[in-house]
């Protein structure tokens, strides 16, 4: 067994691309500022939207949803589809005033094929509107499995049609390490 744990310290030390030198045993940190992760528009939604659906106070807050009713959705290399009906946009707000989303939803491409959406984060006005999200795709073996293995942030903006808030404008920025 411990033949087993050797080989999987050196196969990930072997794997990393860039080493530090730290001296862990003097609690040392890094001598060097790593470069930033990079972040570029990879999927942006326009998610069409019902009235919020309150549900009442519960054990860690108010509780609250806005379910999904369509929308459309154009992406990196010609990406393009409708966002289906059918998901929602489950939300607690917190008694701090933070308001934490859970949105299950699914999108198609314009090739037929079907993505699930589940976008989870928070959102607060304090210091100004904040809302960050982590939206996570689930698309099936084939030409969009790379959702499947990317990470992603995000945001979420209201949209309003002359004066009415009917939906919202949803940004997934895929993360990735820079080289170097």
């Amino acid at each position: 067994m411990r033949v087993f744990w050797v080989a999987l310290f050196l196969f990930v030390v072997g794997s990393i691309a860039q080493a530090e030198d730290v001296d862990v045993s003097k609690g040392e940190w890094p001598s060097q500022q790593p470069p930033a992760p990079l972040a570029a528009l990879a999927l942006e939604l326009v998610v069409t939207i019902d009235p919020k659906i309150n549900v009442g106070d519960s054990d860690l807050g108010t509780r609250q949803f806005i379910p999904i009713t369509g929308g459309y959705f154009r992406g990196a290399d010609g990406l393009r589809g409708q966002v289906n009906n059918g998901g929602a946009d489950w939300q607690l707000v917190r008694p701090d005033g933070v308001m934490v989303i859970e949105a299950i939803y699914s999108i198609t491409t314009d090739d037929g094929t079907v993505i699930q959406v589940h976008n989870t984060g928070i959102s607060h006005n304090e210091g100004g509107r904040y809302t960050i999200t982590n939206p996570v795709f689930h698309a099936p073996k084939g030409k969009y499995e790379w959702l499947n293995k990317r990470h992603f942030v995000g945001t979420i903006t209201p949209a309003f049609n002359k004066g009415v808030f009917e939906a919202v404008v949803i940004r997934a920025y895929e993360v990735s390490q820079p080289e170097g």
